[in-house]
């Protein structure tokens, strides 16, 4: 597979993985992962993530914004998984849940309507800083570093 075949297999990923990890940095610098709920992304750049702002990774990444995603489709032999690095704003407007609201991702999320049972949500905006890796067809493939600016698959 040359690049562009593994950027396109890298999204294809993005958009079928049944379940997303977020990677975040403890107070002492120690690993904190946890399974979250993707609710929109723009190609590999930009990916919305709903969560509650009790949760422990916010109040991580208010601390300190970098992260890790990883997605994971296991439903095929070899399973095939996607780690991108970078970092997280966390935003709690409503401006930012009105624009994510047309996604069928969201609507899962907040059955109930961007004002019912979404009241403690926070949407977390990851701006991909590199692709680590991306393992694919029993191999793993290692993509150049490269901004987020201006990159897509």
């Amino acid at each position: 597979m040359n690049e562009r075949e593994v950027r396109a297999a890298a999204l294809n990923l993005v958009e079928e993985s049944p379940v997303m990890m977020l990677g975040t940095l403890g107070e002492q610098g120690e690993p904190h992962i946890k399974a979250v709920q993707l609710a929109d992304f723009e190609g590999l750049n930009i990916l919305w993530i709903s969560t509650n702002t009790t949760s422990e990774h916010v109040t991580q990444l208010e601390r300190d914004p970098r992260a890790c995603l990883y997605f994971v489709h296991r439903d095929t032999i070899p399973w095939r998984g996607l780690a991108l690095g970078g970092r997280i704003e966390i935003r709690r407007d409503a401006e930012a849940r009105k624009r994510l609201w047309v996604g069928r991702r969201m609507r899962a999320l907040l059955p109930l309507g961007r004002h019912g049972s979404g009241l403690h949500s926070a949407l977390l905006r990851f701006r991909m800083g590199e692709v680590l890796a991306i393992w694919h067809q029993a191999s793993i493939r290692y993509l150049s570093s490269c901004p987020a600016q201006g990159r897509q698959p």
